[in-house]
Parts: C-alpha cells; sequence; structure tokens
C-alpha cells in the first residue's frame, strides 16, 4: 500500500510538494510540454476558457502570465482558478515587481486555498529574457 501524501505536505527532507501532475512528470525525468497563455482583457471567462480548450490533454500544464504588456487583464490567480476547474494544470506566474510581501504572501495563501499546484515567481522579463525570484526573504 502506497502512502499519499495530503496536499501541501513535505517529503522527507522538508521540501514541500504541489501534488501536481507536472511536477511528479517533472521528477521522473518525463519529456513534458508547456503552453502559454495571456488572461483576457475582461471578466468573462468564457474568453480564457476558449482560448486553453484545445490545449486540454496537449499541453502538461498551462502557464498563465501576469501583467502580460504591462497592461490590465483578468487576474492571473482568477484566471489559474478557471484552469483547475476545467481539469487544466496551471503554472501560476507571479511578477513579483508589481507586489509587496504581504501582497505576494496573499497570492500564494490564495492560490494554495484555490488548488493551484504550481507557481513561476519572476522578478521581471527584460528583452526575451525572464529573470526568476532566486530568493523571499
Amino acid at each position: 500500500m502506497t502512502y499519499k501524501a495530503p496536499r501541501g505536505a513535505c517529503n522527507s527532507c522538508g521540501v514541500p510538494h504541489s501534488q501536481g501532475r507536472l511536477e511528479r512528470l517533472l521528477r521522473a525525468g518525463t519529456f513534458t510540454v508547456t503552453a502559454e497563455t495571456t488572461p483576457p482583457v475582461s471578466a468573462d471567462p468564457s474568453t480564457l476558457l476558449k482560448a486553453t480548450e484545445s490545449l486540454a490533454g496537449l499541453a502538461d500544464a498551462v502557464n498563465v502570465t501576469d501583467g502580460a504588456g504591462a497592461k490590465s487583464h483578468m487576474a492571473s490567480l482568477a484566471a489559474a482558478s478557471l484552469l483547475v476547474q476545467v481539469g487544466i494544470e496551471p503554472v501560476l506566474q507571479f511578477t513579483v515587481r508589481d507586489r509587496n510581501r504581504i501582497a505576494l504572501q496573499n497570492d500564494l495563501l490564495g492560490a494554495a486555498a484555490l488548488g493551484i499546484p504550481n507557481i513561476l515567481c519572476l522578478t521581471k522579463f527584460i528583452s526575451g529574457y525572464l529573470i526568476l525570484v532566486s530568493e523571499i526573504n
């Protein structure tokens, strides 16, 4: 009988696991495919769902951008939650340049509560290069 750790549980090294499919595939060394979507410039979820429905079963996860083009869109947290509801595993992107520590912690707690298993934190996007957050105190 195999023990299945509860959501957010840690392994023996104390490293939290997302319980997401993408993490399991990556840990197994499986070739994975991700796609990317930008939340709509509206509150209408059908726009997002229509744009991503063809990715179900093709992409192992779908990155949900945050503040794309430095203009207002549906919150990436809300968009990622909508994808979870229809069975598409999201990778929720947070551009931390737009959030203070408390706002970032609030969003991370919200993502966990909504069942979003994957987070990608970025500090900025410059000329085609993503800069990853290396440490959050």
